[in-house]
């Protein structure tokens, strides 16, 4: 369900899905844009005017609920709730708040991750504070210093200031699958979670992940070198250091954006890419489910 060059170059900013061909629903967002952020039925997004807009499927709160003030710097989705904040750094949270994921704790935040039922924040100093489901052990940081952060579903992951990859929260090896909580060894210059695994990304190019089908977003990025990188549940992106964003998942369409995007987003089933220059938005869905969140408010 992916963006490739190709059809950006034939459906120009927006188009209509075609069954027969697989082509993604291709949706120009208008405005300017510099920051998205996916959910699994929404997106949300700040625009150059500091404005915070959501849509999708407008029977979640998170899609009717977002602030509508200015101010706005920086946002992380979860499954069904968001979380932003200012230059005052104090998160707020709006959503789905059944476990306490949009009751954000007060401290002030460098930096916001949103999971599937928890976010958490990482502070000026380095150290993590998270709020939402505590019966998984995902909102019960260590005492380590990060550099960052990333929440997935009942667990989170970071990168400690000592290059260390350090996972907490639930263990499905009851279960019979790999724990996401259990990272490997290697050094990781990025780390991104989606509900049943996580990645990082690596000097040498590629990714390393763990959790739950490691080996199809590994496939994906075989040999790339990454500059940032987003995990949806059947979509997942990366920008490379040689200036492309490279979009796929589990129906394997896609190639590269054409361009280096400003901040790229991976949903459950849908993408969001905002380009340099123009800071124009574009959101991408193959799955009916998703088609409102690449839709655009």
């Amino acid at each position: 369900m992916f963006l490739p060059y190709l059809l950006l170059a034939t459906l120009g900013c927006k188009g209509g899905k075609d069954v027969d061909s697989g082509e993604p629903l291709l949706q120009g967002i208008s405005g300017k844009w510099r920051q998205v952020a996916a959910g699994e039925y929404f997106t949300c997004a700040i625009n150059t005017d500091t404005e915070l807009l959501c849509w999708g499927d407008e029977s979640l709160a998170v899609v009717t609920d977002a602030p509508e003030d200015t101010g706005w710097i920086e946002i992380a989705a979860g499954v069904s709730h968001a979380c932003a904040r200012k230059s005052d750094g104090v998160p707020v949270c709006w959503g789905d708040d059944s476990h306490g994921q949009s009751t954000p704790a007060a401290a002030p935040a460098a930096a916001l991750t949103s999971g599937l039922d928890h976010s958490c924040s990482l502070g000026a100093t380095g150290y993590a504070t998270c709020w939402g489901r505590t019966d998984q052990g995902a909102t019960i940081p260590p005492n380590n210093r990060f550099d960052e952060l990333a929440a997935g579903g009942g667990f989170t992951c970071g990168i400690d200031i000592a290059g260390a990859t350090v996972c907490w929260g639930r263990s499905d090896e009851t279960a019979g699958a790999e724990s996401p909580v259990v990272p490997p060894a290697s050094s990781f210059n990025e780390i991104a979670a989606s509900r049943d695994r996580a990645c990082g990304t690596l000097s040498a190019g590629g990714v390393d992940c763990w959790g739950v089908d490691p080996e199809a977003v590994e496939a994906t990025f075989d040999g790339e070198v990454l500059a940032t990188l987003s995990l949806g549940e059947t979509e997942w992106c990366g920008i490379t250091t040689g200036g492309t964003g490279i979009c796929k998942g589990l129906e394997d369409r896609g190639e590269s954006l054409g361009y280096l995007p400003t901040s790229l987003a991976a949903g459950h089933s849908h993408g969001c890419a905002i380009a340099p220059n123009t800071n124009a938005l574009t959101c991408w869905s193959l799955d009916d489910a998703s088609d409102a969140a690449a839709a655009g408010p």
